[in-house]
């Protein structure tokens, strides 16, 4: 027992008791916490499609327009639309011949087509069917109406998961993949960064110039002194946003695709609802000063947020209010 007692180790302990040699499994241990890794890159879907309009298995592998364009025709769901001037049916709510609103059919599995959403006879119809479509004649029009350089590849979807399996208008991919950019499968292009807090920064660290920052309201630093150099502390407006710009991530950079976005949305109001442009960017400086939504994952209001610079992180950094605000849907 005195023996026991005296030795302090377990192991050596348990050695003067045991038969059999016991050794130490391991020499050393350290302990250490390991942090999610922070990441800023856009979110895509399984096969990073430009456009929400099936494919189906014409796609082929890479679910492109242009394995689909070679054979013909897509065979997928479609909704039914008839337009009156055109007399003809289509898939779309808009005709793309000659852009009258069209109106919706419904399918009666033993009527056939039919105006009512509810069958006087059978009752139960459904808004879509079963089509082959002839993608030619689609692509074709949507290639010409957005009006610029038709990318080598465009990539869709197999399938909607819509209730009514609406496509989007093919106009849009063509643009987003004229401008790299990708659709998530809400129809929007979002771009995700880890959320990291920030109460104070300096001009040099989020590269932007001292007379940019004054006309976006930082008069003065955080000791009430004029702001006069890009080394002074300042302390960050609660809505103000300082979006990831790592130089060596292999991952897209939030200026960017932000940059790309407003030459998407200028392209898009032009060619497609034949509306003036909007942001009229040059350079991805101009971005200081715009507006972002910002949103947290399990959330559906967003935040509105204002762009002041860009770091050298691969995080998106803003003031703990609006992180909070982000993901409480603002409801107080």
């Amino acid at each position: 027992k005195k023996e026991l007692i005296e030795n302090q180790s377990i192991l050596k302990m348990i050695n003067l008791i045991s038969n059999i040699k016991i050794r130490d499994k391991s020499g050393t241990y350290i302990g250490a916490r390991m942090g999610r890794p922070e990441k800023a890159k856009m979110r895509k879907m399984n096969g990073s499609p430009h456009s929400l309009f099936p494919v189906g298995e014409e796609g082929g592998r890479l679910r492109s327009f242009q394995s689909a364009l070679e054979i013909g025709k897509i065979k997928s769901d479609f909704p039914n639309y008839v337009c009156d001037k055109c007399k003809k049916n289509t898939i779309l709510p808009v005709c793309e011949t000659c852009e009258s609103l069209t109106l919706p059919l419904f399918f009666c599995q033993t009527c056939g087509l039919i105006k009512d959403k509810l069958c006087k006879t059978h009752g139960y119809t459904k808004s879509y069917t079963e089509q082959e479509v002839d993608i030619n004649h689609f692509f074709k029009l949507a290639a010409k109406k957005s009006n610029g350089v038709i990318p080598k590849l465009i990539k869709g979807v197999k399938s909607t998961s819509n209730k009514d399996h609406k496509p989007e208008n093919l106009v849009k991919g063509i643009i987003r993949a004229r401008h790299n950019l990708y659709v998530n499968k809400d129809g929007t292009i979002r771009y995700d960064a880890s959320e990291l807090t920030c109460t104070h920064f300096k001009p040099k660290e989020i590269n932007v110039e001292v007379e940019k920052l004054k006309e976006l309201g930082y008069d003065k630093d955080y000791l009430g002194k004029e702001l006069t150099s890009n080394n002074q502390i300042l302390e960050i407006k609660p809505q103000d946003i300082i979006l990831p710009s790592c130089p060596v991530s292999p991952d897209e950079r939030s200026d960017d695709v932000i940059f790309n976005i407003t030459k998407f949305v200028d392209d898009l109001l032009v060619n497609f609802y034949s509306m003036e442009p909007f942001y009229n960017i040059k350079s991805k400086k101009d971005l200081i000063g715009h507006y972002i939504l910002g949103l947290a994952p399990h959330t559906s209001a967003a935040m509105v947020g204002r762009i002041i610079g860009f770091s050298q992180t691969q995080g998106f950094l803003a003031h703990p209010y609006f992180h909070a605000a982000e993901r409480r849907d603002t409801d107080g």
